[in-house]
């Protein structure tokens, strides 16, 4: 599962030794073992720099999500919509709107 997440090289470092977006890809990889039909990702690119970000989550469009895999990502950063399907805002912990994106 590392190679498909770029890091089987990097298998015998410890978690201190890999960088932010590198321990994000991890957990992906960990969470993808169990072939999940349903991937959540709370907050994935809250502690990464923008551009490692946008990698974490082009990574997961192009080998996490899937038919047999449906990606929920929660976060604050706004940045991710783009990438979306589906957004749905909450406020207050309810749901104020979700309308399929529009090309």
């Amino acid at each position: 599962m590392l190679g498909i997440v770029g890091l089987a090289e990097r298998a015998e470092l410890t978690p201190a030794k890999l960088s932010g977006g590198e321990q994000q890809r991890v957990a992906i990889a960990r969470a993808m073992v169990g072939q999940p039909g349903l991937l959540i990702l709370d907050e994935p690119t809250a502690s990464l720099d923008g551009d490692t970000g946008k990698l974490i989550i082009a990574f997961v469009r192009e080998h996490v999500l899937s038919p047999r895999c449906c990606v929920l990502i929660v976060t604050h950063d706004t940045r991710i919509e783009r990438y979306a399907d589906r957004i749905v805002h909450m406020e207050d912990g309810r749901v104020m709107d979700g309308d399929p994106v529009r090309p």
